[in-house]
């Protein structure tokens, strides 16, 4: 009997893990020139409070990376140890911030991105939910995205 208790216990708290980890979706492309096409399955929300990292960043990754983000000590630790994915800086007035990285780290791509390529079904400081769709390959290979993507906090830095 106790037995059963016990494993009652730990269904619920694995149900309720398994519910958190669902609550950051991604799904969609990220195409960098012709070389570079990357699958994005996780979404990361990350916010920091002082210097010049401050304000929100989502990353978006083929792969799961909260380990590397929980490893990490500051908001501009993650985007050095991605090596395939995309980084883009909420917060920053009229224009966002785009960073791309592709072949473990070797390829990069940037662009500034009006907000009207990011189209958001809700936005507070604690999740962001909506669609990235822009476009800039009439510029000799830049990067295309398509992502639908669901994110809570994942990490707030304090620097």
């Amino acid at each position: 009997m106790r037995y059963l208790g016990l494993l009652a216990v730990c269904s619920v708290l694995l149900s309720m893990n398994v519910r958190a980890d669902d609550s950051n979706t991604a799904s969609g492309t990220v195409n960098m020139g012709d070389k570079y096409n990357l699958e994005i399955k996780h979404v990361y929300l990350l916010s920091a409070a002082e210097g010049e990292d401050k304000g929100r960043r989502l990353i978006f990754s083929p792969i799961d990376i909260a380990a590397v983000i929980d490893g990490c000590a500051t908001i501009s630790c993650v985007m050095d140890e991605l090596d395939e994915g995309m980084e883009l800086q909420l917060d920053t007035g009229k224009n966002m911030t785009l960073r791309g990285v592709a072949n473990e780290g070797r390829f990069g791509d940037f662009s500034t991105l009006d907000r009207s390529w990011l189209k958001t079904t809700s936005d507070t400081p604690n999740a962001v939910d909506g669609v990235l769709a822009h476009d800039h390959s009439h510029l000799g290979g830049g990067m295309v995205t398509n992502i639908e993507f669901k994110a809570r906090l994942t990490k707030a830095f304090s620097r």
